[in-house]
């Protein structure tokens, strides 16, 4: 535990001194008024859990199985575009420190690092995040490379078909490509701890920072949006286009962003193996449900037998306890060890992932759950 950080709020007050405003408010805020965003924690925190006592909790075991794979913890780090805007090789290192810990990562689609690079530096295989291009002949190329790294987890985030109404990146002039004002650069001038060992280095080692899982002729940076149009994401996505990937893909498939039960209905019967029900971290539609709220739905119509995970609003290793508690298989946070990373490096990413972890296991022990099967038959109201 870094000094002075005591749970997940004080990584986010230190990310948001050391990192610009721009970055800052990318990674914290949501669309519009920001209901959805705040609907996620709301759903969290009026959840009540009634613990059981007299069990013997002297050892908590919170290994679990999700998707074939055993993890020692039901805790997935969620893509995050842009990781390495916050730290340099930011998404090694989250990957990196999360596998020290037990923890797969996702890599992100709009990763400025190579998925491989990634994939090399963690000792738990991590899963790929995906976004169909309109192209569909270099999204499936995409996921050829994807499957060459050994990755056999993939997300279709599904949820984006147009871009949301993101105020505060415009007011920030954070987006791609990066805009140049009066107030972004002064923003810029006021972390210069940032600049010298994130953005320098960076620059030193690679240039600009780009979206290398982009194909290499088209590839985006943060000056320069793509120059081939093709590689636009896609906003004619249907099921069929579900299917085809399917048949493409030997390795677990869930789709991300599926809120509705006839969707997650549709999913399982055409061979999803799972679903991540989110609300894209309250950064897309605005008056979306929060993925807490129609978990039981959602599980009471497909079964036990698909993998249902949930995204969004996770601060504390007790939110972990709860959508387990209510079904989940596990979760994803992404908000979370990005804080830590953008306010120490590596030592920041793992020691953020430690406290949710410590925190779950301490919520496990004081409701009378020795295990995942304990927690999964807790009362909660």
């Amino acid at each position: 535990m870094t000094r002075y950080a005591y749970n997940i709020s004080d990584y986010r007050k230190l990310a948001k001194k050391r990192i610009p405003k721009g970055i800052f408010e990318y990674i914290d805020r949501g669309s519009e008024n920001e209901i959805a965003l705040n609907r996620n924690r709301e759903d969290f925190d009026c959840i009540e859990i009634i613990p059981r006592f007299l069990r013997d909790v002297h050892s908590v075991d919170t290994a679990t199985c999700i998707l074939g794979c055993t993890y020692q913890t039901p805790l997935i780090v969620a893509p995050t575009a842009f990781s390495g805007l916050v730290w340099n090789n930011g998404e090694q290192l989250i990957a990196r420190a999360a596998g020290h810990l037990g923890v797969p990562t996702c890599v992100a689609m709009m990763s400025i690092t190579p998925l491989e690079m990634i994939a090399q530096g963690t000792t738990v295989p991590p899963w790929f995040q995906l976004y169909f291009w309109k192209n569909r002949e270099k999204t499936y190329n995409l996921i050829k490379r994807v499957e060459t790294a050994g990755i056999d987890k993939l997300i279709i985030t599904v949820d984006g078909p147009v871009r949301a109404n993101r105020e505060y990146n415009g007011r920030n002039g954070f987006g791609m490509p990066f805009r140049f004002s009066c107030r972004s650069i002064l923003d810029l001038a006021r972390h210069p701890s940032w600049l010298v060992s994130t953005i320098l280095p960076h620059l030193w080692e690679t240039g600009l920072p780009s979206l290398v899982h982009y194909p290499t002729n088209a590839q985006p940076n943060i000056l320069h949006a793509p120059n081939d149009g093709s590689i636009g994401l896609a906003n004619d996505l249907t099921w069929e286009d579900i299917k085809t990937l399917r048949d493409k893909w030997r390795g677990k498939i869930l789709l991300k962003g599926i809120l509705d039960v006839e969707d997650a209905l549709l999913a399982k019967s055409i061979g999803v193996d799972g679903l991540v029900l989110s609300n894209h971290g309250g950064r897309n539609l605005d008056s979306s449900p929060s993925a807490l709220s129609v978990l039981a739905q959602i599980l009471q119509h497909v079964g036990k037998d698909m993998t249902l995970l949930v995204d969004g609003g996770i601060m504390r290793g007790s939110d972990i306890f709860k959508a387990v508690a209510l079904g989940a298989s596990g979760v994803l946070a992404g908000r979370a060890p990005l804080w830590g990373l953008a306010a120490k490096g590596e030592e920041g990413a793992r020691a953020a992932i430690s406290i949710l972890i410590q925190e779950f296991k301490t919520t496990m022990a004081l409701a009378g759950c020795r295990n995942i099967s304990e927690a999964k038959k807790i009362h909660i109201t």
